[in-house]
């Protein structure tokens, strides 16, 4: 078990599988945290966003996943740190207001998830499966959640592959969900964007509010987003 520290007295434990990504650090950072507000983190894992949320200002902190391995690490890290995080082990598809504790009366103004990437599993592992593909939640169940327990004026907010943003947008908007903003990620400034994140409300607004980062500058070293992004000890 590693322990990896997130700054302002926040830290997560990881072990094998049950770890996480630079696209976590990327969707953390685009969540747009009301300060004290309440939020909802689907496909937790080790509760990496779940404690960045926190650390940049959220109130409590749901956060649910599936598998119960990486929630004993986040149990951990929230019992030593003393962050307000509510755990809860669920199928992220099939949440209603009924499952969460103390749901807020008008719903999470803040959900974010970084949920299964591929449609088909990749690897011989069935827990890695069941990790980075879509063989427990599809991109459907999982907007369908969101919408049912997102507030009125919240923002659900997801990364995913750019190759696949189009067929998402559609089964976004059949889920009553709207793209307000929209962040596209490059790995370097001549390579086409890899990854996007959205935020996304229940009301479809006038217009969409769209920028780009990148990873790593043309030098092939970390850009000062990035690195400023990654550079909790500092």
């Amino acid at each position: 078990m590693k322990r990896e520290e997130l700054g302002g007295g926040f830290f997560v434990y990881t072990e094998g599988d049950d770890t996480f990504s630079g696209d976590s650090l990327l969707l953390a950072d685009f969540a747009r945290v009301r300060p004290g507000s309440r939020a909802l983190d689907l496909c937790t894992g080790c509760g990496i966003i779940a404690f960045l949320l926190r650390r940049n200002g959220a109130g409590k902190v749901t956060a649910a996943d599936i598998s119960e391995a990486p929630l004993k690490l986040l149990a951990a890290a929230a019992a030593e740190s003393g962050a307000d995080v509510d755990i809860l082990k669920a199928d992220a598809g099939g949440l209603t207001p009924e499952d969460i504790r103390d749901f807020p009366k008008n719903g999470f103004p803040l959900i974010t998830a970084n949920p299964p990437y591929f449609k088909e599993g990749r690897s011989p592992v069935r827990r890695r499966n069941e990790i980075r593909s879509e063989l427990t939640l599809s991109p459907e169940r999982l907007f369908s959640a969101a919408a049912r327990l997102l507030s009125q004026d919240g923002e659900f907010c997801f990364c995913h592959l750019e190759s696949r943003r189009d067929e998402l947008s559609e089964k976004l908007e059949s889920s009553g969900l709207y793209v307000r903003r929209l962040r596209k990620v490059r790995h370097s400034p001549e390579r086409e964007p890899y990854l996007f994140m959205a935020a996304c409300g229940l009301s479809e607004p006038a217009s969409v509010e769209t920028d780009e980062v990148t990873v790593r500058g043309t030098d092939g070293g970390y850009s000062g987003y990035y690195a400023a992004l990654t550079g909790f000890g500092d």
